[in-house]
C-alpha cells in the first residue's frame, strides 16, 4: 500500500513556503548575476549581455514561484519545481559549456584574468599587512 503523499518540503516546511524561500533566494542570484556583471568593466560585451539575459530568467523563475505558491494549489507548485529542474539542467550544461570554451578556445585570455585576478588580490594582501 502506497504512503500517503506528504505535501512538505524537508519533512517540516510546508511546499509553499519552501517555494517561497527558494524564490527570494533565486532572485537575489539574479539580481547579483546582472548587478556585478554590470560593474565589472574587464567584462566583454558578450559576457554582460548574456549575465542580463541569465539574470532576467533567474527573476521570471522567482515570478513564477511566488505566484505558484500564491494560487494554493499543488499541481501548479510542482509545475514550478519542474521548471526549477529544467533551469538548473540547462544552468549547468551552459556553464559546463562556458568552461569547455574558456579551457580550450579562449585558453590566452582566461589564463591573462586569472593572472590579473590573483596579482590584484596579492597585492590587496600585502598593503593589508
Amino acid at each position: 500500500m502506497a504512503h500517503p503523499h506528504k505535501r512538505q518540503c524537508i519533512d517540516c516546511i510546508p511546499y509553499r513556503i519552501g517555494v517561497i524561500i527558494i524564490s527570494c533566494f533565486v532572485a537575489i542570484f539574479g539580481g547579483l548575476s546582472i548587478g556585478l556583471q554590470g560593474a565589472d568593466e574587464r567584462s566583454s560585451m558578450e559576457v554582460k549581455v548574456s549575465s542580463y539575459i541569465g539574470g532576467a530568467i533567474y527573476i521570471l523563475l522567482a515570478i513564477s514561484g511566488c505566484l505558484a505558491a500564491q494560487y494554493k494549489t499543488y499541481k501548479i507548485v510542482c509545475y514550478f519545481s519542474v521548471f526549477w529542474w529544467i533551469a538548473t539542467l540547462l544552468t549547468i550544461l551552459l556553464n559546463t559549456l562556458a568552461i569547455t570554451l574558456y579551457l580550450t578556445v579562449f585558453e590566452g585570455y582566461a589564463r591573462d584574468v586569472c593572472f590579473e585576478t590573483l596579482t590584484e588580490a596579492f597585492d590587496f594582501m600585502a598593503r593589508s599587512c
